[in-house]
């Protein structure tokens, strides 16, 4: 019985000490300023950040028996590690040029983006999302990972499962949508056509709206927190079965259906709307004084 088992935790050890093995990295091809990039990890942890210089570098370590690989021309390249479970662990940093156009691909692997302008379309199956960015464009999702972004840009899409979305910044058009995931939002807002949707997961908004601007919030279990800043003005439809509306002044003018509340945020009329809708959650709303 002895002599099995130590046979056994042999046998066991064998492909943990070939997991652990490390390749190292580093690798660099040139690439234009404005050239798209795709790249691939599918465990372990990558790193891409934005530079002031007409090439690729990548740099770190991959498990022994993954497979890496770069290549590619001045308008365009691709890259990233192949294999199977552990097999493809990475641990890397892609250093790119600051406006080039990105596509980034986790699987479980958690992922960060920093510094860059050009469009960005990155995402995770698992695994954390961070952006920092600059990006007039910027489409960003994970599953069961937390999304957190900060930019600014003009058209911006979040997703998550389960995971938390917390985004700081502002954007003309917005989308941010989650199952059970906890939305906050700060800064300048969503300025001119924005959207918010959750399951059960909580919202939390801190930022104005545009003039004539729209904003929907819908969600069927979760708690809805609004707080507009100083000078914004707008009219605010609450469908809610709880909703506590401080510092903001309710009006019957327009009729409205039952269960239903229209407000006036700030003194004047600027054309913009917040419309919110939650089933079972509430609603509150504060305006600076």
């Amino acid at each position: 019985m002895r002599i099995r088992t130590l046979v056994l935790i042999a046998v066991a050890l064998v492909p943990f000490g070939e997991v652990t093995a490390q390749q190292k990295i580093d690798r660099r091809i040139p690439l234009d300023p404005t050239a798209s990039f795709k790249f691939f990890v599918s465990s372990g942890t990558l790193r891409v950040v934005g530079w002031d210089v007409d090439s690729i570098v990548v740099t770190g370590t991959i498990s022994a028996k993954s497979q890496f690989f770069l290549g590619g021309g001045r308008q365009g390249a691709k890259g990233g590690v192949e294999g199977e479970g552990l097999q493809a662990m990475a641990d890397l940093t892609v250093r790119v040029p600051r406006r080039t156009r990105l596509w980034v691909r986790g699987g479980e692997a958690d992922v960060s983006v920093e510094e860059t302008s050009g469009p960005l379309d990155c995402s995770s199956a698992s695994g954390s999302v961070r952006i920092q960015s600059t990006a007039s464009e910027v489409v960003a999702e994970t599953m069961g990972g937390d999304l957190v972004v900060q930019s600014s840009a003009d058209y911006l899409r979040l997703k998550t499962a389960t995971g938390r979305v917390e985004w700081t910044g502002r954007a003309e058009d917005a989308a941010i949508a989650t199952v059970s995931g906890r939305v906050s939002v700060r800064g300048g807002g969503m300025t001119r056509r924005g959207r918010i949707e959750t399951v059960t997961g909580d919202v939390r908004y801190e930022g104005g709206l545009g003039a004539g601007g729209t904003l929907a919030i819908d969600t069927h279990a979760g708690h809805v927190d609004l707080l507009f800043p100083k000078g914004t003005n707008a009219t605010l439809l609450v469908s809610a079965a709880v909703s506590d509306l401080l510092g903001v002044r309710t009006t019957s003018d327009p009729p409205v259906p039952p269960g239903q509340t229209v407000t006036e945020v700030g003194g004047a009329t600027s054309g913009a709307t917040i419309t919110v809708r939650t089933f079972k959650g509430r609603v509150t709303a504060i305006t600076s004084p």
